[in-house]
């Protein structure tokens, strides 16, 4: 385990100046953006939505790479891994889904059919359902947003940044598991938590295995394409 690299120390009032300054800069250009498409251009909703939501992940990307530069090292060191990382990730997504589906099992007499929390979550974790029928400049800027925008972003804040400044006050252990249930919570609807939790586990995993965010970040890549396939199968 890459201690050394993955737990650089990460002040705790740099992390939330940079985040400030990148959800700031983000609501500004996303309000600016929003008004010159609408008003201005005349975009559809459809893709008018689709680049505010892009613009307003994207923004604090730049803020934490600023913030944190450079990406080669810690806390994000977002460079090669080895192999093995790499091939793993699929095989860890895997087991997410498989240990997912048994935990939705267990509990089905409260909550419905696995089929049915299936559906549900694949409706609100993408955009099959909310873009069906759309033309292809909307479905476009979803897939940059939903396979590297977004994933890349939850990669350095949740696997970087914040899992450095939790190993200033934690165990290794206790830190994966905090940013983990973070990352859970951040998902905000209850039958997506547990998969958002359980797959923080796992990205975290290779993190601390791989000494860099590329396997997590593939991991969440592939993730994105998985689901979306899912969902355009399952919503219909």
């Amino acid at each position: 385990m890459h201690d050394a690299e993955a737990f650089a120390p990460v002040s705790g009032r740099h992390l939330a100046a940079t985040l400030a300054v990148g959800v700031g800069a983000a609501a500004l250009i996303g309000t600016i953006s929003w008004w010159v498409q609408s008003s201005v251009v005349g975009v559809s909703p459809a893709l008018k939505q689709q680049i505010v939501t892009v613009q307003v992940y994207g923004v604090p990307v730049g803020a934490l790479i600023f913030g944190f530069r450079p990406l080669r090292e810690p806390p994000f060191v977002l460079r090669g891994a080895a192999l093995r990382y790499l091939l793993l990730a699929p095989l860890a997504l895997a087991g997410v889904v498989a240990v997912t589906a048994v935990l939705y099992l267990l509990v089905s007499p409260l909550t419905g059919d696995l089929a049915s929390s299936a559906r549900q979550g694949l409706a609100i974790a993408t955009d099959a359902q909310r873009l069906a029928g759309q033309p292809s400049g909307p479905w476009g800027v979803a897939l940059l947003r939903g396979i590297v925008v977004a994933p890349l972003f939850e990669e350095l804040l949740f696997r970087g940044a914040l899992l450095g400044w939790l190993a200033k006050h934690l165990s290794v252990g206790w830190a994966a598991v905090s940013a983990s249930a973070l990352f859970g919570l951040m998902h905000f609807y209850p039958v997506v938590m547990p998969y958002a939790f359980l797959f923080g586990l796992a990205a975290t995993w290779l993190r601390l295995r791989s000494g860099s965010l590329l396997p997590g970040f593939a991991m969440h890549a592939l993730n994105s394409v998985v689901l979306l396939t899912a969902g355009l199968l399952l919503l219909k």
